[in-house]
């Protein structure tokens, strides 16, 4: 299937459709309703893999966040779509992002980690990396943990750790950068562990078991 990217509102959305496991709404020859497909990249196509998506909180940090990884890259090569934590949820459990932006509040009942354990619920274990946080909340990406190690989230590790995003975030008023790029795994019936400054990733062990992404 070949599909051409046309321009305006509607690029966005063939944006997801290829990058994602698309599911065929109805019947095709060929093709049960509700199949799954996976599309195979075009090399030199205007949207490669490499494309990264992102669904969910849009803030000063995150701004900042996007600004500078794109300032890396091909331009179009990070897509942040602003949604509630529902619809960003959704979209990184069924596939159609490669994280979620949540903002966690530290002061609400049962915690911080409620959006996050929904989330491992559905989706297994996943990585919770810190953006930045403020007296009330921290504001977070998080990813499916086999996805630690991939391109587009080890982009994103890299520049939430460097010193120009923490440069960018002093800039930002109420914003903290001491904790930004902090890295924690949250897996079914295990505790978190987290580490400021991850220098090497870990592969995951088993479900319910805990991982740790730490520095030597």
């Amino acid at each position: 299937m070949v599909s051409p990217l046309q321009r305006g509102a509607g690029a966005l959305n063939a944006i997801v459709q290829t990058e994602a496991v698309l599911r065929i709404p109805v019947g095709a020859t060929g093709f049960a309703a509700g199949a799954e497909v996976r599309p195979v990249p075009v090399a030199g196509a205007a949207f490669a893999a490499e494309t990264t998506i992102i669904s969910g909180l849009r803030s000063p940090a995150t701004d900042a966040l996007l600004e500078l990884r794109r300032g890396e890259i091909p331009r179009g090569s990070v897509q942040w779509t602003e949604s509630d934590v529902r619809d960003a949820s959704e979209a990184l459990a069924t596939g159609l992002c490669h994280a979620a932006a949540l903002a966690l509040d530290h002061g609400a009942e049962g915690g911080a980690a409620d959006p996050i354990t929904a989330l491992v619920a559905r989706v297994g274990e996943v990585t919770v990396l810190e953006v930045t946080r403020t007296g009330s909340t921290s504001e977070v990406l998080v990813a499916p943990a086999p996805a630690f190690d991939s391109p587009p989230i080890v982009a994103l590790r890299t520049v939430l750790r460097s010193t120009a995003f923490r440069r960018r975030l002093l800039g930002c008023d109420g914003y903290s950068g001491r904790s930004a790029g902090r890295e924690t795994w949250y897996g079914p019936g295990a505790q978190n562990c987290s580490s400021k400054e991850p220098t090497r990733a870990s592969p995951p062990e088993p479900a319910g078991s805990q991982i740790e992404a730490c520095s030597s």
